[in-house]
């Protein structure tokens, strides 16, 4: 198959962006107690203005500082190792599958010049045999559909499933499966500015630094090129801090042509940045970055608080004029009890532009028709039901 997933995407006049070299130490200075006491208690304006200040001491200092070739590594093994179970749960069910197949699809219409990912995970991850229900009703669904299905089968996703397992032995159950770092390194041109990615975990990001897979040994097609290491960048802290300051620090002409991909677990719990993650997204939105927040609910009574959340932050911070747009999947089987996978989820985007929204809503659609007989063990259905609505 061919591996044509990349394009050129900036312009001979964009400047780069100073980058990490390989060797680089990303050591983060942090605030004192005695400082966050002060900021805390300050005037709100001059709390934001510290605040903004101490998030971009953290983000030069990851720029500039030299030192080892090595991802820092936090000396919280436990902590480290509970954020990462707690971001990278779901990998690979219904819901993970319908972030990246619009994902991609935002990222090769879009075509930025930046990409940035607060919680991003492993480039690959690879699955287990066998596979549990969740992951069955998901990807492995969704391989098999996008066989069948043209729509689904025309989608950047399948082509990334399927570029994804090339190197897969036939022999095996299980399969790798893309994540979303590994989306952005397959669709993001050569000559693009960087890819900036945030995780807790060192693994993950070290998987990400590591060459994007070649095409299939019996394939003619040329292998896709790699982008450049020193534009890949890998932070291991908190992703809301990090792309804060990194929204603070883009020059104006280059908001437009970044893409911002802000993926928690919880997307209105504080973070280490003093703000939540739909706070964040409203403020790089603010700013022209498009940006997708990702968010889930575990009932009609959950996803109605969500909805008067994102109201309410987009009100406070007047983006209803940002193009804001609601795509939402729930399954038809019932809430309680809980089904053996994620019930609801939902994708906030802004600043996206009107046709790469109607080439999102197409291939949403088509999936939700493909899974209409779709099975979920122990459940009456494995259907869901799609939504989608201007905010």
């Amino acid at each position: 198959m061919p591996t044509a997933l990349l394009f050129n995407n900036s312009s001979p006049s964009q400047k780069k962006i100073p980058q990490h070299s390989q060797k680089t130490s990303l050591q983060v200075p942090k605030v004192s107690i005695k400082s966050k006491f002060l900021i805390q208690n300050s005037h709100p304006a001059v709390f934001l203005l510290l605040s903004s200040i101490a998030n971009l001491s953290r983000v030069f200092a990851m720029m500039i500082k030299p030192g080892s070739a090595d991802i820092k590594t936090r000396s919280s093994t436990e902590q480290v190792q509970k954020e990462h179970t707690l971001a990278h749960t779901h990998f690979g069910n219904l819901a993970d599958v319908f972030k990246h197949l619009a994902l991609a699809e935002i990222l090769s219409s879009v075509r930025p010049g930046e990409y940035w990912e607060s919680h991003a995970g492993a480039a690959l991850n690879a699955d287990t045999a066998p596979p549990p229900p969740d992951r069955l009703h998901g990807i492995h669904t969704f391989a098999r559909l996008a066989a069948e299905n043209e729509a689904l089968r025309t989608s950047v996703y399948a082509r990334a499933v399927k570029l994804a397992a090339a190197g897969d032995s036939p022999a095996s159950p299980a399969k790798n499966f893309p994540g979303s770092p590994m989306l952005a390194r397959l669709l993001m041109g050569e000559t693009c500015r960087r890819l900036l990615f945030c995780d807790t975990d060192a693994q993950c990001l070290t998987s990400i630094r590591t060459p994007a897979r070649p095409a299939a040994p019996d394939s003619h097609a040329p292998a896709a090129k790699e982008i450049p290491l020193d534009k890949i960048e890998c932070v291991q802290d908190d992703g809301v801090t990090v792309l804060r300051g990194a929204g603070i620090l883009l020059p104006e002409p280059w908001t437009a042509s970044t893409l911002a991909f802000i993926d928690p677990d919880e997307c209105d719990a504080p973070t280490a940045a003093d703000i939540s993650p739909l706070q964040l997204a409203c403020e790089l939105a603010a700013r022209g970055i498009v940006t997708l927040l990702w968010y889930g609910f575990s009932d009609d009574t959950h996803r109605l608080t969500r909805h008067q959340r994102l109201k309410d932050a987009l009100d406070k911070s007047r983006l209803h004029g940002r193009n804001a747009q609601r795509f939402e999947g729930t399954l038809k089987t019932p809430a309680t009890p809980g089904p053996p996978t994620q019930w609801g989820w939902g994708l906030l985007t802004l600043n996206v532009p009107t046709d790469a929204l109607g080439r999102v809503t197409i291939k949403l659609r088509a999936l939700e028709s493909a899974y209409e007989n779709a099975d979920l063990p122990g459940c009456p259905t494995g259907a869901w039901k799609f939504t989608h609505s201007a905010m």
